[in-house]
């Protein structure tokens, strides 16, 4: 007689081979009448989980998943670095494990996920990135998962968030600019599919909108949050027949490149081009003129996503939260007034 698998048991529960996993583990977040649907799978088929499934059984699960977008030069990036320090903090303080998912959300499906959860049996999910795949999302929702989704607001109701206004970041950058009298001013930026790059995106330009400002196209430079882009961008700007006064790289690391590339081409920083960036990372203090940049509190998002998704661990009655956290100009000494 065949081994019955854990497929066998969630299809007759009518249920994910996850929720299956999350019965046999005993995670109180599973609703009743899902549990009892497993049970009497498991009772029908004669079901018997494998060794290690049954050492965890009436155990308590302890392990929250991060999952973070794969991207170049990951664990070097200012970022991922505060993410991770954040977490760690409230997973040692609470006692949890930490165990981290590194993937390409453009690429990832359902069978993939449920993979990724039936490994770890996570208590519970955090995602650090700014375009959480949605039918995962529902998915979670479906299997009464706890998660909380970092850097991104999210409207639907019953998702859990904490957003950082990089809108209203960006906006107080630009009019900062426009202050200093500058009205030819250039974005590089990452794919717009991008949260993060979208919302700098739309707060520049509407700026420019209400100081009717019309954006020039060729001032648009939109591609990926690469250095390779940020120094292609440069070079482009700068073949322009009237090149712009200032430019606003939507991170840090890009700002970095645009003013090494500005100067390869021997033009000043500030005084040929004002440059600005976004994240306050230290990105922005490395070159000999220190970045004008918005600061975003991404370890205080990081401590209380996790602050919040232990909440939801322990106490699975928990309303939706969600939360929006405030940004900061940080002036330095990478722009110029002009006249």
């Amino acid at each position: 007689m065949k081994n019955v698998t854990i497929s066998e048991v969630a299809k007759l529960a009518g249920v994910s081979t996850t929720t299956v996993s999350r019965v046999i583990n005993n995670v109180k977040t599973v609703n009743e009448k899902n549990r009892q649907r497993v049970l009497e799978a498991i009772r029908t088929l004669k079901y018997k989980p494998n060794v290690s499934a049954q050492r965890l059984a009436g155990s308590k699960v302890n392990t929250i998943s991060l999952i973070m977008p794969r991207f170049e030069d990951m664990f070097h990036s200012f970022y991922a670095i505060e993410i991770l320090k954040g977490i760690s903090v409230m997973v040692e303080k609470y006692n949890f494990d930490l165990l981290l998912h590194a993937t390409d959300f453009s690429q990832i499906d359902l069978r993939a996920y449920d993979n990724m959860l039936n490994i770890t049996q996570s208590a519970g999910v955090l995602f650090a990135d700014t375009d959480s795949n949605l039918a995962i999302l529902e998915r979670l929702k479906t299997e009464e998962i706890p998660f909380v989704v970092m850097n991104n607001y999210i409207e639907e109701p019953k998702v859990n968030c904490v957003g950082i206004e990089n809108r209203e970041g960006t906006k107080n950058l630009i009019r900062y600019l426009i202050k200093l009298g500058h009205t030819r001013i250039a974005i590089v930026t990452g794919d717009l599919k991008n949260q993060s790059a979208r919302a700098r995106y739309y707060g520049f330009k509407e700026v420019l909108e209400e100081n009717n400002i019309k954006p020039d196209e060729s001032y648009l430079m939109i591609g990926n949050w690469t250095k390779a882009f940020a120094r292609k961008a440069v070079s482009s700007l700068l073949g322009l027949e009237e090149r712009p006064t200032a430019i606003f790289a939507s991170s840090d690391e890009m700002a970095y490149e645009v003013i090494l590339t500005l100067r390869e081409n021997n033009m000043v920083v500030p005084g040929g081009i004002s440059v600005v960036g976004f994240d306050d990372s230290p990105f922005s203090t490395l070159s000999e003129i220190e970045i004008t940049t918005v600061h975003q509190p991404l370890y205080e998002m990081a401590r209380e996503s996790c602050e919040i998704l232990i909440k939801l661990i322990k106490e699975p009655n928990t309303p939706p939260i969600k939360k929006l956290l405030i940004t900061s100009l940080v002036e330095r000494q990478s722009c110029k007034k002009i006249d």
